[in-house]
C-alpha cells in the first residue's frame, strides 16, 4: 500500500477518532445533539426524506451499467451478470420511489396514503423494464471499461449497508427521540445489543452512511478527468454532511452515530478504490 493511497484513509480515520473521543467526553455527545434538535426544520426534514436517494441512484446505474456492458464476457459470466444486475436494477428504481415516500409518512398516524401504495409499484415496475430494455439495446462495447467501477460502487453500496445494520443489531444505542433525559442516555462505546427495535439501533446512522455512499458515484467518471473526480467527491462529502446533520436535527441519531455511519463507508469507499486503482 503505497503511502499516497494510504493518507485519505489515515486522514479520515485521524478525523474520526478525534470525534468520536471529544464524544465521549462528558455530555457533550448528549448536548450538541439536544442543542441542534429541531424536528420542524425544513432543512431537517429534507435531507431526512431525500438523503438516501443519491446512493440508491447510483445503484441504479451501476446495475445498468452492468448489464449494458454483459456483450464479450464468457458465458457463466453473462448469465451471473443478469442474475445479479437485473434484481439490483429493480431494487434500485424501487428504493429511489421508495424512500422519499416512506420518510414522508413515516410518523403518520394513518400512514402512507393507499394511492401511492398501489401506484408505487407498478411505476416501479415500468422504469424498471424501461431500464432493462434500453441496457439491451444500447452498444455495450463504449462502456465495458465501466464495468469493473461498477462493480466496486455496487460492493461499496453493499458492504456498508451489511456492515452497518450488523453494528446497529449488536450495539442496540436508543436513538434520541426514543429517550427524554441523560440518565437514560448511552455512550456511542456502550454496547447493549441487541436491538430490541428500531428505536435501539442508532448506532451507526445507516442513514448517514448511505448519504456518504454518493461517493461511489465518482469512481463511474473516466480516471483520466482528475477535476471531475474531485468535484464529484466533494460534492458527495457535502451531500454526506448534510444528511449526518438532518438526522440529529430530526432526533433521529447522536452526532457520534453519524459520525460513525459516515466513517464506515469512507473507510470502504477508500479501500474499495485502492482496489479497484
Amino acid at each position: 500500500m503505497s503511502m499516497r493511497s494510504s493518507t485519505p484513509i489515515f486522514l479520515t480515520s485521524a478525523i474520526t477518532l478525534l470525534l468520536l473521543g471529544i464524544t465521549a467526553l462528558g455530555t457533550v455527545d448528549w448536548d450538541v445533539s439536544r442543542a441542534l434538535l429541531n424536528p420542524t426544520s425544513a432543512f431537517g426534514q429534507f435531507f431526512n426524506d431525500y438523503g438516501e436517494v443519491p446512493a440508491a441512484a447510483g445503484l441504479f446505474l451501476a446495475a445498468w451499467l452492468l448489464i449494458a456492458s454483459r456483450d464479450g464476457l464468457q458465458p457463466t459470466a453473462h448469465r451471473l451478470t443478469f442474475v445479479l444486475g437485473l434484481p439490483l436494477l429493480g431494487l434500485a428504481v424501487w428504493l429511489i420511489l421508495y424512500i422519499p415516500f416512506h420518510y414522508a409518512y413515516e410518523f403518520d398516524a394513518t400512514g402512507m396514503p393507499a394511492t401511492y401504495r398501489r401506484q408505487l409499484p407498478l411505476i416501479a415496475a415500468a422504469l424498471w423494464l424501461t431500464a432493462v430494455f434500453c441496457a439491451c439495446r444500447i452498444n455495450s462495447e463504449k462502456l465495458r471499461p465501466y464495468r469493473r467501477s461498477a462493480l466496486t460502487v455496487i460492493a461499496l453500496i453493499t458492504l456498508e449497508v451489511i456492515v452497518v445494520n450488523l453494528t446497529k443489531y449488536v450495539w442496540g444505542r436508543p436513538r434520541m427521540r426514543a429517550i427524554s433525559s441523560f440518565e437514560q442516555f448511552h455512550y456511542w462505546y456502550q454496547i447493549a445489543g441487541p436491538a430490541s427495535s428500531g428505536d435501539f439501533r442508532s448506532f451507526p446512522s445507516g442513514h448517514t452512511a448511505n448519504g456518504f455512499a454518493t461517493i461511489g458515484l465518482s469512481l463511474l467518471i473516466p480516471a483520466n478527468k482528475k477535476r471531475a473526480i474531485r468535484t464529484a467527491m466533494a460534492l458527495a462529502i457535502i451531500w454526506g454532511c448534510c444528511v449526518a446533520l438532518s438526522r440529529v436535527i430530526v432526533g433521529a441519531h447522536f452526532l457520534s452515530d453519524v459520525v460513525a455511519g459516515g466513517y464506515i463507508t469512507l473507510l470502504l469507499f477508500f479501500l474499495l478504490k485502492r482496489r479497484l486503482y
